[in-house]
C-alpha cells in the first residue's frame, strides 16, 4: 500500500581504513556524493519540542530477555536486559505513524519512494509477517529517508547508548561507479551548530563488490573526528559482501558521544563488520540548547534508499522487523 509523505557472536573484525585518494573524491562537490545527503535549511523536518516531551512523559516501553548485550565500546556476551524503545514490522499495511503505521516521517529527493507492500505481491519471502518495507530509488538520482526520531533522542540526552536492529532483503546487487555515485541504507544524522542538517555516519556499499561501506562524511567545520586529532572525511570498507535473495540481519550499537567517547559497531548476520571505539557520533550541543529538534546536537537516524546511477533501476531493497532497544535483540 502507497503512502506519501507530507515532506518532499563474536567474530573477527574484518574492516580497514580506506583514505586514498579516489575514495575521498566522493566527498566533493559534483554529482550526488554524500552532499546529497544534508538536509539544508531542515525543510520538512516536523518533530516538535512538545511532542518530544509529551513522548518521554508517556510513551510505553517493552522488556524482555537478552542473551547478548552491555553498555560497552565493544560489547560483551553478558546477560542483559532489553527495553524496546521503538519497532516496526509495517504490519498494518503503512508506514506513517499518522496513517497507523509506526514511522514518524518520509523525507524524499528527487525521485524515490519508501511504501508498505506485501511481501508476496514483490515476489520476495516474507520474513516476520505479511508486508514489508520497499525503499526504491526509481530514477537516475533519488533519495528516500525514513525515521523515528523521539524515541532516540530521548534516549541519547539521557546518556544512554543503544542498539538498532533490521532484516535486509536484496532481490539483486546494485551496481554504480564508485568515483562519483553512490547507494546508501542507514545514516545517523544530526543538526550542526548552524542548524542545518547533514550525515555523521553513513552506511553505503561498494558499486563493485557490495561489500558494506561505512563513511564519516561529518561536516569539518562543525565537527572533529572521527577520533581525536582526525579531521576531514574517512571511510571504511569491510571484505564480507552483503547476501542477494536472502533475508539478511543487521545489528548496530550505538554509543553517543561528542566527545570523543563514542562507539559504533555494526553486525551482519553476527559477523563483525565494524568495530571503532573513541569516536564521535554527534555535533556538539549549543548551550542553553539540549539537543532537541531544531537545537544544534540533534541526533537522529534513518532508513534510506539513496543513490545515483544505479544498475538496476528502480534499485531496491526491502527492511522488516526494524528494532531500537536498549541491549542486543536476542
Amino acid at each position: 500500500m502507497k503512502e506519501k509523505s507530507t515532506t518532499t557472536e563474536s567474530a573477527s573484525t574484518v574492516c580497514y581504513e580506506m583514505i586514498e585518494a579516489k575514495a575521498r573524491k566522493r566527498f566533493k562537490d559534483g554529482g550526488l556524493p554524500m552532499h546529497a545527503m544534508e538536509e539544508r535549511g531542515g525543510a520538512g523536518f516536523s518533530v516538535s519540542r512538545r511532542r518530544l516531551l509529551a513522548y518521554a512523559a508517556s510513551s510505553p516501553v517493552m522488556t524482555i530477555a537478552a542473551g547478548v548485550g552491555a553498555n560497552l565500546a565493544t560489547p560483551s556476551s553478558a546477560v542483559a536486559q532489553t527495553t524496546i524503545l521503538w519497532s516496526a514490522d509495517m504490519e498494518s499495511g503503512y508506514l506513517l505513524e499518522s496513517n497507523g503505521g509506526e514511522w514518524d516521517e518520509e523525507v524524499v529527493t528527487d525521485s524515490a519512494d519508501s511504501s508498505a507492500q506485501l511481501a508476496s505481491s514483490m515476489g520476495i519471502p516474507p520474513y516476520s509477517g505479511s508486508y514489508v518495507m520497499k525503499q526504491s530509488v526509481l530514477g537516475s538520482v533519488g533519495g528516500t529517508r525514513m525515521g523515528s526520531y523521539n524515541e532516540i533522542t530521548t534516549r541519547v540526552q539521557a546518556g544512554g547508548d543503544f542498539w538498532v536492529s533490521w532484516f535486509d532483503y536484496y532481490p539483486n546487487r546494485i551496481t554504480f561507479n564508485n568515483t562519483n555515485d553512490m547507494w546508501n541504507f542507514w545514516q545517523i544524522a544530526g543538526q550542526a551548530q548552524d542548524l542545518s542538517y547533514n550525515p555523521v555516519w553513513t552506511l553505503n556499499v561498494d558499486g563493485s563488490t557490495f561489500y558494506p561501506w561505512l563513511f564519516w562524511p561529518a561536516n569539518g567545520a562543525y565537527l572533529a573526528g572521527p577520533h581525536q586529532g582526525e579531521s576531514g572525511p574517512k571511510d571504511y570498507k569491510c571484505t564480507t559482501p552483503i547476501p542477494v535473495g536472502s533475508w539478511v540481519r543487521f545489528d548496530i550499537y550505538v554509543k553517543p558521544s561528542r566527545n570523543f567517547t563514542g562507539a559504533l559497531t555494526i553486525y551482519m548476520n553476527g559477523t563483525t563488520l565494524f568495530d571503532l571505539s573513541a569516536i564521535n557520533t554527534s555535533y556538539p550541543t549549543v548551550p542553553p540548547g539540549v539537543g532537541n529538534p531544531g537545537e544544534s546536537g540533534f541526533f537522529y537516524m534513518t532508513h534510506n534508499a539513496y543513490g545515483s546511477n544505479l544498475t538496476p533501476t528502480p534499485a531496491t531493497h526491502y527492511v522488516d522487523k526494524v528494532t531500537y532497544s536498549t541491549a542486543r535483540m536476542p
